[in-house]
């Protein structure tokens, strides 16, 4: 039987945390990257995505996870193939 309290968080979970969270991050800086290549307004390319621009603004942040159908969505609407949102930042090219 473990000696955890329930409050507790096992390393590994902590770090897989840690990891989406940083993943969450790294999409948002993409999607930002290629939303202003295009030079496009948050308002803007929030009219084109279909999306509130307060999703945007959260996703751009790093504050919410876009779903796939949304990469697909933002990818056809900036001219570049979904797969560069998830790229790490040196590997930024619109594939």
């Amino acid at each position: 039987m473990s000696n955890m309290t329930t409050t507790e968080i096992p390393i590994e979970l902590w770090r897989e945390e840690q990891e989406a969270l940083e993943f969450q991050r790294q999409i948002g800086r993409n999607v930002r990257h290629w939303r202003m290549q295009q030079m496009l307004t948050a308002d803007e390319f929030a009219r084109r995505s279909g999306k509130p621009v307060a999703t945007i603004s959260a996703i751009e942040a790093g504050e919410a996870m876009p779903s796939v159908e949304f990469l697909f969505r933002a990818g056809r609407v900036l001219n570049v193939s979904c797969l560069v949102f998830t790229a790490p930042r040196e590997h930024r090219s619109a594939a």
